[in-house]
């Protein structure tokens, strides 16, 4: 018999869409059974990262034995793309206990879980992830460099099959840039059926504006060679 992990997940999804809720947004997604959960939801932040092409803020969680996961979700409206967030400000990972402890105990859980949407769902944050995909977008995506990780992540069959996906809708879409990049990877999570591989594609996904960091040509240095006006 599997292990029963506290919060229960319902109390979890009750908790973090009185929060949603409170700030105005909705849950655009849920996926949920006893033992597992995978939520996303909308905010009313939005704006446009290049002219026509708006993202909408959110914030995502996943619930999945003892581990408890809040990330910041932004929402690309002109495809439907959702990337989650882990390497941001505003993440937070949550244990869960397997025994049954008192009110106190599970409730101080709850009331982490609600302190940490409540932080992904600052506006700051929205405006510190929409900055960082402004500057993908003037950056020339290095596949080597940022997918390396995904295949060290995932081997055998499946991923060869994702990466091949992957390739596919980079060459497609014809955004050469980090943000291409990105995009290309969410575009494959949004077909993908199980919910966990889908958030490990999303999360990835997102992951590429950290690689940003180790680029030699910074998105200041960039913006300094723009044309002004």
């Amino acid at each position: 018999m599997a292990a029963q992990f506290y919060p229960e997940i319902d109390r979890i999804r009750d908790v973090v869409t009185a929060e949603i809720e409170d700030a105005g947004g909705r849950i655009s997604e849920c996926l949920a059974d006893s033992r597992q959960l995978f939520l996303r939801s909308v905010l009313p932040q939005h704006a446009e990262v290049v002219p026509g092409d708006e993202v909408q803020g959110g914030v995502a969680v996943m619930a999945c034995e003892s581990l408890l996961r809040v990330h910041p979700y932004n929402f690309r409206k002109i495809c439907s793309n959702g990337a989650i967030l882990s390497r941001t400000t505003g993440c937070r990972e949550i244990e869960r206990i397997n025994f049954d402890a008192n009110f106190e105990v599970v409730g101080g859980i709850l009331e982490q879980t609600a302190e940490a949407v409540r932080e992904c769902a600052q506006p700051a944050v929205f405006n510190s992830v929409t900055e960082q995909m402004r500057d993908a977008t003037m950056i020339e995506a290095d596949l080597a460099l940022q997918m390396m990780p995904f295949m060290r992540m995932h081997r055998g069959r499946r991923s060869m099959r994702w990466f091949a996906q992957i390739l596919e809708h980079f060459e497609t879409d014809g955004d050469k840039s980090a943000y291409g990049l990105l995009n290309a990877i969410t575009a494959v999570a949004r077909e993908e059926r199980d919910p966990e591989s889908r958030w490990d594609l999303e999360e990835f996904g997102g992951g590429i504006l950290a690689t940003l960091n180790n680029s030699p040509q910074t998105p200041s240095a960039v913006r300094s060679l723009m044309p002004v006006g």
